[in-house]
């Protein structure tokens, strides 16, 4: 089958339908219509590597959510497996946490003389044949994090013997979800300069070579290089490994750690950033050529311009026909208002938000609801006040059960709440400036220039992934044999900037996009006081009342003279110890049991 007949976004029906793979039986309920190009495609570039037949390329498949890209693979090891693993081909898996492979080994259903997982974890290093005998396991599952480290260290996949099926390199490689030819890096430049002082007890070796790429003051401008010495790779991954558990807490040093095991030997570039100073940027080193064939399973692929960038300048780079489902039973109400975590930290603006969520949920109280929201912004309390979420479900929400809460970095879909058919998202999943600029550097593979390079396909492809991710978590993922995906009403909280109704149409191929203006009117008085008052009392005893009426929307304290005697305001007053003192609200602090 000549491959180069696809092209992303060519009309597959027209092509030549593969023939039938020797040991997969012809596609039943999996490959469509629809779809049946797609899935053949991938099966017999799955089939030819398998054998060693497949050229050395990087081969890109997109499949949406719910057409069964990770099921299809399942089929695809199981029927190998019944036939007795002819050939002499093995298989390496490469996923993106431990839960990942828990799925796929059922999901293949593999005994466990078939597997082994390449883990430090002792748990998964036990499972299968065992880490120590994973060289006699026809498949090997690898996380992503260990598949970079190992590259770092070889600069050749073909030379990492632990990936080896009985001495020689796995023949079928494949990596679900998202990689970049090259990792992108970027990280403040003053955490970098903080990270002797926090890590010297931990790791004074590498505090030691760290205080050596100190930045003078005279130096900080814009494009300035530095130079990292391949020696970091060792300390910053020995420290890592170390301070795991120290590392939970503290996720910027985590994120600068591997950041100096990718930029380890390798030059970075400084730029300005407004608001958090000098930012270092930068790009480890680029996927090796050896590590082709391999078949790349991103279901947000066709979303993200820089596999396109990547395919673009080198000639190893090929996509596959995508598996592409239509959402036509899918509606989109867009409130076009700004939902960051900077805009979800004011009170009021939270108020309004929140309140808005809270009125849509109870007008239908019956039905199951999904909403996506920023961690810092919804759980954290203040003051002693409840979180966000805690105050909804005690106090807001007419049917709490109904509700699962899920926040970013959690949104990437899996098939848990696929039978939820109503979804909130508020706000977007959004990086700095500068670490598009890294994305951008990763999929052209190397350091550059960026004055003339415009990142706005870059953002709004990443934009659109996150969002769309996050609403296929719904009962969207449900396509049926038509390639229809399943209905569900998504409700998005975001500003709309530079026009962005486009992306979110390619990203949800012929669903409906409606304009959502949920707030008509405008919130009481003692609305706002309820919503913001127990929160203004964070590491303070008193809250001049000229400040706690400009926090409920006023000029002033004469703007709340007539809510003092009002029963909810007594009653919220009670509830969080507050006491009106002249020009001042004062918590007063005392034992819950004198409490009357």
């Amino acid at each position: 089958m000549n491959f180069e007949c696809f092209d992303f976004g060519t009309d597959f029906s027209d092509c030549v339908t593969p023939p039938s793979l020797g040991f997969l039986e012809a596609p039943s309920t999996l490959a469509v219509k629809p779809l049946a190009n797609a899935f053949e495609a991938l099966n017999q570039t799955m089939e030819e590597c398998l054998h060693s037949r497949c050229k050395p390329v990087f081969h890109i498949f997109s499949g949406d959510c719910g057409t069964g890209k990770s099921t299809n693979v399942h089929r695809f090891i199981s029927a190998w497996k019944k036939a007795g693993f002819p050939g002499d081909g093995s298989v390496i898996i490469f996923l993106g946490s431990f839960k990942e492979v828990d799925s796929y080994r059922t999901g293949c259903e593999l005994d466990a003389a078939d597997y082994a997982c390449m883990s430090p974890d002792p748990v998964y290093a036990a499972i299968g044949r065992g880490k120590a005998r994973a060289g006699e396991a026809k498949v090997l599952f690898v996380t992503h994090q260990q598949a970079w480290r190992k590259l770092l260290d070889t600069g050749s996949f073909e030379a990492i013997t632990d990936f080896h099926y009985q001495g020689r390199p796995r023949s079928l490689r494949l990596w679900d979800e998202l990689i970049n030819p090259a990792y992108p890096v970027s990280f403040r430049l003053d955490l970098l300069h903080g990270l002797p002082a926090a890590m010297r007890t931990f790791a004074p070796e590498l505090a030691e070579a760290v205080d050596r790429l100190h930045v003078r003051a005279a130096d900080r401008r814009e494009g300035y290089r530095l130079t990292f010495p391949k020696a970091l790779r060792k300390l910053a991954n020995a420290c890592a490994m170390a301070c795991k558990d120290w590392l939970k807490g503290h996720k910027d040093y985590a994120s600068l750690l591997e950041g100096l095991i990718h930029l380890a030997g390798r030059e970075a570039v400084l730029r300005k950033d407004n608001r958090y100073g000098w930012i270092v940027v930068g790009i480890g080193q680029p996927l090796p050529d050896d590590f082709a064939p391999l078949i790349i399973l991103d279901g947000s692929a066709r979303l993200r311009p820089s596999y396109r960038t990547w395919a673009d300048r080198s000639s190893n780079v090929r996509y596959l026909p995508p598996a592409e489902a239509v959402y036509s039973e899918a509606k989109i109400y867009w409130w076009d208002k700004g939902a960051s975590k900077a805009t979800l930290s004011k009170p009021v603006d939270r108020s309004v938000i929140v309140g808005a969520c809270v009125d849509l949920i109870n007008a239908k109280p019956d039905e199951r609801w999904l909403v996506i929201y920023h961690k810092d912004a919804f759980e954290n309390g203040v003051g002693g006040s409840p979180s966000v979420i805690e105050d909804m479900k005690a106090q807001r929400l007419s049917h709490p059960a109904n509700v699962t809460f899920l926040p970013w970095g959690q949104h990437l879909a899996s098939n848990e709440h696929a039978d939820i058919k109503n979804v909130i998202i508020i706000g977007g999943l959004h990086y700095s400036e500068h670490s598009y600029e890294a994305v951008y550097m990763a999929s052209m593979g190397q350091l550059m220039s960026m004055e003339a390079v415009d990142l706005r396909p870059t953002r709004d492809g990443e934009f659109a992934h996150h969002i769309y991710q996050a609403a296929c978590r719904s009962n969207l993922r449900r396509v049926n044999e038509d390639g229809v995906a399943g209905q569900a009403d998504i409700y998005l909280i975001a500003a709309n900037r530079d026009k962005r109704q486009p992306i979110i149409e390619q990203a949800f191929p012929g669903c409906t996009i409606e304009t959502w203006q949920p707030v008509d009117r405008k919130k009481t008085k003692e609305d706002m006081f309820l919503d913001v008052v127990p929160g203004l009392f964070a590491g303070r005893r008193d809250v001049p009342l000229k400040e706690v009426g400009q926090a409920c929307g006023g000029e002033g304290a004469e703007y709340l003279k007539a809510l003092w005697k009002r029963p909810a305001i007594i009653r919220c007053m009670k509830e969080h110890d507050i006491e009106k003192h002249k020009r001042t609200l004062r918590r007063i602090y005392r034992p819950r049991a004198l409490v009357a």
